[in-house]
């Protein structure tokens, strides 16, 4: 009895082939999707995961259970930092944290947001320049700055007059066009060799000013601990400079911040198509972005010609000759056909502006080993500016081309803790030296106008010094303090941080440990509260709950489709075997022998077609974990953690794409 129910079914699977294929072939694509899909979705989760966790986050954020907002390190909002509260002291709260024994490391935290400056304009730096010249009587230098600002002026002419006819209020513009007019005279040079300072002031009064303003741009700063950082977010590593030595202040810029954010125009120009065409497989000629950027370089050529000495503009005449020899005319003219970018030229052309031009111009906007400027608005709602030296840039290995992963410039928490308004020891000190100077004192209030006013006949107009009053108004002018010194090790424990990122030994165990540090946090009158690596990356985080459920919708609707598909032929070959039925129901059959021979013929071709769908599925990811399944674009390399994604199959996977 049980090898005529064997025999039956498997014959019966045999004679129906049509049937047998279409029903099959959907169960093996069926399996097939289930078990690849999930493998790709946790793989993404597992790298994704990855990039967070290595990056900033860690496994679990702890911050203040007073914050008005909600910790999010990636999609919280462009220069707006929400309020979090603060944690007064953050060595308690390390201390009682790290004693738990799944916790391997705390590292103090906090967001602040400044604003950079480039510097002064080109026509300042000309005319300084032009000073440096006349002062050492170097009469081919001055000739050649006064080439290059009277061609700068001239383009400003231009656009001055172009406004001139479509602005409604015109006397400023009138003005303008007026000094350019005087500079643009043979008397003002002629002129200027015998009194030079007064030109020099001339042009620093009334043409300067005409150029374009010092580029400003945002940073978004991640205050922490330098000497715990590296040894946790084990992804981070120095790409040029140094690190920021220990116990010491100092700022590390993003390696992809500094690269596309402060560098020379043409140069970002340059090295977005070349990253574009060689890790992306786009061109100019079939790429609607890089088309419009190389039809655009061209016009820019004065960036490169404003930044020329006359040394260097020689040199790149000759070289710009030998490369393109059939291109007459002057420098200008030859620059901008150097910058006429096609996919045939790049790569030369690419070589040769590295080679021969990129030395020639101020490339970034600051070198390592400058000090750079951070202003802020502190929390207390005024302006704070803070000198800050510029050790380096790092990056997070295998997240090079990740804008998200190079989110945040590091500095020291110190150096934050000024920036966010809080007063420290020395800056108590400063203010209290500050009062000493100008003789600050307390007075009662029925004595306020004597102290204000004093006796006349002590005060006199004799008696007040203008030096003395000129050094105490210096004094109490806010300018950005120099902080490129080292401090104690203890100060980081005696602060203020804004959040801490908890790092563990075993990734699994987070939920766990959760809730472990919320009851410690309680029992210690911590007032914190904990979130996961997830939650506190904001909508990055999320981006992978919704592909898993996008993909998870996509798979129930394939197989509600399959399921009416197989539903409608096992009918219809059910309906084609009536003879056969009632043949075996006449000669004894029983009506559950009729309906084993129909559930084992489903059984067999549901496991044989499953499990052919599943070697395809374990092959198919065998063979993407090893040549890796490439990023498309940038945000895919921080989802990916690297430029290829390498999936992984588990047992679970196969469980799941069978059943």
């Amino acid at each position: 009895m049980n090898s005529t129910l064997l025999r039956i079914p498997l014959r019966n699977l045999l004679a129906n082939k049509t049937t047998s294929l279409i029903v099959g072939s959907i169960i093996f694509f069926g399996t097939f999707l289930a078990v690849f899909c999930t493998a790709i979705i946790d793989s993404i989760d597992h790298s994704m995961t990855r990039s967070i966790t290595s990056s900033v986050t860690g496994h679990l954020q702890v911050y203040s259970k007073d914050a008005k907002g909600k910790l999010m390190f990636f999609g919280g909002g462009f220069m707006g930092n929400a309020d979090l509260g603060e944690l007064p002291s953050f060595g308690p709260l390390r201390e009682a944290v790290e004693s738990l024994p799944e916790v391997q490391a705390v590292l103090p935290m906090g967001m602040v947001s400044t604003t950079v400056s480039s510097g002064g304009n080109r026509i300042d730096q000309t005319i300084s320049a032009m000073r440096t010249a006349s002062q050492q009587n170097d009469r081919v230098e001055f000739s050649a700055l006064q080439g290059r600002l009277l061609a700068m002026t001239k383009d400003i002419t231009l656009a001055q007059q172009h406004l001139l006819t479509i602005a409604q209020e015109t006397g400023a513009i009138e003005e303008a066009l007026q000094h350019l007019s005087v500079i643009q005279s043979d008397a003002f040079w002629d002129s200027f060799h015998q009194a030079p300072e007064t030109s020099l002031q001339y042009l620093e009064s009334h043409i300067a000013k005409l150029g374009e303003t010092a580029q400003t741009t945002y940073f978004r700063n991640l205050g922490t601990d330098f000497s715990r950082f590296p040894q946790f977010f084990d992804r981070f590593e120095i790409v040029k400079g140094k690190p920021v030595p220990e116990n010491h202040r100092g700022y590390l810029i993003s390696s992809r911040w500094y690269e596309e954010r402060l560098k020379h125009r043409i140069a970002r120009e340059f090295d977005r198509i070349h990253k574009n065409r060689t890790l992306f497989g786009k061109t100019i000629a079939n790429d609607a972005d890089l088309k419009s950027r190389a039809e655009r370089l061209p016009r820019q050529y004065r960036r490169i010609t404003y930044e020329l000495t006359p040394k260097n503009a020689l040199k790149l005449e000759r070289a710009l000759s030998a490369l393109l020899p059939e291109v007459k005319g002057d420098l200008p003219t030859r620059i901008q056909a150097f910058l006429s970018l096609n996919d045939s030229n790049f790569d030369e052309r690419y070589a040769f502006f590295y080679k021969i031009i990129a030395p020639m111009l101020r490339l970034y906007w600051f070198n390592i080993g400058d000090t750079i400027t951070l202003r802020a608005v502190t929390q207390a709602g005024y302006y704070k500016a803070l000198n800050v030296k510029f050790f380096g840039t790092y990056r997070f290995k295998g997240l090079e081309e990740s804008d998200l992963a190079g989110a945040f410039n590091l500095i020291d928490l110190l150096s934050f803790r000024e920036l966010y308004g809080v007063m420290t020891e020395g800056m108590k000190e400063e203010l209290s030296a500050i009062r000493r100077d100008v003789d600050i004192v307390d007075v009662e209030q029925d004595n306020i106008e004597d102290a204000l006013f004093g006796d006349p006949e002590e005060t006199s107009p004799e008696a007040i010094s203008d030096t003395s009053f000129e050094a105490t108004l210096e004094s109490l002018t806010p300018h950005p303090k120099d902080v490129n010194h080292s401090f104690n090790p203890t100060e980081i424990d005696e602060g203020l941080a804004l959040n801490a990122a908890v790092i563990l030994h075993d990734f699994d165990k987070i939920a766990d440990v959760q809730k472990k540090i919320e009851a410690l946090g309680e029992k210690e009158g911590l007032n914190i509260q904990t979130i996961d690596w997830a939650e506190a990356s904001g909508i990055v985080g999320q981006l992978i709950t919704l592909v898993r459920v996008v993909i998870y919708i996509a798979i129930a609707i394939i197989f509600l489709v399959a399921l009416v598909i197989i539903n409608n032929s096992m009918v219809m070959a059910t309906n084609d075997r009536t003879p056969e039925i009632g043949t075996m129901r006449a000669i004894g059959a029983h009506r559950r022998f009729v309906m084993q021979i129909f559930i084992i013929e489903t059984l067999l071709l549901g496991s044989l077609s499953g499990l052919l769908g599943a070697l395809a599925s374990i092959a198919g990811i065998a063979y993407l974990g090893n040549v890796g399944i490439p990023a498309p674009a940038e945000f895919f390399v921080f989802l990916f953690s690297g430029d290829r994604l390498y999936p992984t199959l588990r047992t679970s996977h196969l469980l799941l794409g069978i059943a």
